[in-house]
């Protein structure tokens, strides 16, 4: 069996952490949200060894609840038909950080263009240019 490292993080900082002995991930996962219930209704992350990890998104058992999850949706809900130009600015900041993504990933495709073009130059230059200098000699 395989030690497995259990984290459950909320804005970035492990809020809970614990190992467990299994022989897949997967069961690992099942035998830690069975040991410690409640558990937040947070992604539980599974990790071994340096590049293995799976995650795991709740609900993790029957009847587990978000409950500040739920408070938040239904209060933007009520904000949102209390007032309505709220949910107008939202929508056209929403539209802004798109534009603003959308500008950054069309400099990144000219930049890998532009790279793309000169890895192009450099491989004629090497074995293009020589090899017509000596079909032509």
């Amino acid at each position: 069996m395989k030690k497995y490292q259990i984290t459950i993080r909320d804005k970035g900082e492990t809020t809970q952490s614990d190992e467990v002995e299994a022989s897949s991930p997967k069961e690992a996962y099942e035998k830690y949200v069975a040991s410690n219930k409640p558990i937040p209704f947070k992604r539980i992350s599974v990790n071994w060894g340096m590049f293995g990890a799976d995650g795991f998104d709740p609900p993790h058992y029957e009847g587990h609840v978000g409950e500040s999850q739920d408070d938040e949706s239904s209060e933007t809900m009520k904000n949102d038909t209390e007032n309505p130009t709220q949910s107008t600015n939202k929508d056209e900041r929403v539209v802004k950080l798109l534009e603003a993504q959308n500008k950054k990933l069309s400099e990144v495709t000219t930049l890998l263009r532009a790279i793309r073009l000169g890895i192009f130059l450099i491989i004629l230059l090497a074995f293009g240019i020589p090899w017509i200098i000596s079909t032509l000699s």
